[in-house]
C-alpha cells in the first residue's frame, strides 16, 4: 500500500471521534469527581453540624441537671433571706414587737447602710459577694435573760446575723423586782449578712 492508497479522510474522522470521546470521558470524570467531592463536603459539614448539635444538647442537659440539682438548695437559701435583698423592715418590726411584748422601758436601735464585707467564716470562691449591715441595739432590761429573748426573736427573721459585740451593765447590786424596772443596760452590735452576685453593682440599702 502506498501513501496515496491511505484514506486520510477516514483516519482524520477516526482521530476526531477519538479526541471527542476522550474529551467527553475526561469531562464526565471531572464532573463526577467534583460531584463526589461536593457530596463529601456536604456530608462533612452535616456531620460537623450534627456534632455541634449533640455537643450543645449535651451541655443543655448538663445545665438542666445542674439547675435541678441546686434549685432546691438555692430556694432554701433564698427563703432563709441569706441570698438576695435584705429584709430590714422585718428586722425592725421584730424588734418593736418583742420589746413591746417584754414591756421594756427603753429600746433603741440603729441600722447602718450595707457595705461589702470579707468575713473569715464565709468563703464564696469569688462568685458571690458578702454584704453586711450593722445593727446597734440599746436596751434597758429588768432581767438579763430578756436580751436572749430579743436575740431569739431576731433569729426567726429572714437573714443571718452575727453578734459582733454585746455588753450588759448592771445598774446596782440590788435587783428591783417591780414591773418596768431597769436593772440592766444591754448594748449590742449585730452584723446582718447577705450574699449577692459579684456582678451586682446595685446600690446598697
Amino acid at each position: 500500500m502506498t501513501k496515496n492508497d491511505i484514506d486520510w479522510s477516514y483516519l482524520k474522522k477516526s482521530a476526531i471521534w477519538f479526541f471527542v470521546s476522550a474529551l467527553a470521558t475526561t469531562t464526565c470524570w471531572y464532573i463526577s469527581n467534583r460531584h463526589v467531592k461536593t457530596k463529601i463536603n456536604i456530608l462533612q459539614k452535616a456531620q460537623q453540624v450534627n456534632s455541634a448539635i449533640r455537643h450543645k444538647t449535651s451541655l443543655a442537659k448538663q445545665d438542666a441537671n445542674t439547675i435541678k440539682m441546686y434549685q432546691k438548695p438555692y430556694k432554701t437559701l433564698l427563703d432563709s433571706g441569706l441570698i438576695g435583698e435584705e429584709h430590714r423592715m422585718s428586722w425592725i418590726s421584730s424588734l418593736r414587737t418583742v420589746t413591746s411584748r417584754l414591756k421594756l422601758k427603753s429600746a433603741k436601735f440603729q441600722l447602718s447602710a450595707q457595705t461589702v464585707a470579707k468575713p473569715q467564716f464565709i468563703q464564696t470562691g469569688g462568685l458571690l459577694q458578702v454584704r453586711k449591715s450593722r445593727m446597734k441595739i440599746s436596751l434597758e432590761l429588768p432581767h438579763e435573760g430578756d436580751l436572749l429573748r430579743v436575740l431569739a426573736a431576731l433569729e426567726k427573721e429572714p437573714g443571718h446575723y452575727s453578734a459582733n459585740h454585746c455588753t450588759i451593765k448592771r445598774h446596782s447590786k440590788k435587783i428591783v423586782l417591780r414591773p418596768n424596772a431597769t436593772n440592766f443596760t444591754a448594748l449590742c452590735d449585730l452584723d446582718w449578712y447577705s450574699l449577692k452576685s459579684s456582678n451586682d453593682t446595685g446600690k446598697y440599702k
